[in-house]
């Protein structure tokens, strides 16, 4: 929890802002994607994290 959530928002506000320069062109376009990405398994991450945390005996009844 205490990576996934900075690289959240960190793959967040770089995906955002990388295309924006006026002369980028198509090469921050896979980049881009590629932070979506990240930010996406970031943001599944943080979900579980929290899950756990706050449901740890649920959690642990699902692993036996």
């Amino acid at each position: 929890m205490t990576v996934s959530v900075p690289l959240l928002v960190v793959s967040l506000t770089m995906a955002r802002g990388l295309p924006t320069p006026p002369c980028a062109g198509m090469t921050t376009e896979v980049p881009a994607q590629m932070l979506a990405f990240v930010a996406l398994a970031a943001a599944v991450t943080a979900a579980h994290c929290l899950c756990v945390v706050m449901l740890p005996q649920a959690y642990l009844g699902a692993r036996r």
